[in-house]
């Protein structure tokens, strides 16, 4: 049986169009997603808001042909506190 392959790349090179970006608990957006939400004039910032996403630890946030992005669909991971983690939980 073969195990799940997870990779990484620079945001230049996405080949696909859903793309998976992560924010920590109350509003920590990676570089990616406030590139993201400034690319699309706030529309992250304003569904966050509206959904009441705030970044805790396995909550997900899921926009659908986000206006300004050239992507199916934004998927936003929540995080939680990153400070609390151990090297065994990443």
């Amino acid at each position: 049986m073969e195990g799940l392959s997870i990779t990484f790349a620079p945001l230049s090179e996405a080949k696909q169009t859903v793309c998976l970006a992560f924010s920590e608990a109350k509003g920590g957006f990676s570089p990616a997603l406030k590139s993201f939400d400034s690319q699309t004039k706030g529309l992250v910032t304003r569904a966050a808001g509206i959904a009441k996403f705030n970044g805790a630890k396995k909550t997900s946030l899921d926009l659908i042909a986000p206006a300004g992005l050239d992507l199916e669909r934004l998927i936003v991971m929540g995080l939680g506190t990153a400070e609390r983690y151990n090297e065994l939980e990443w």
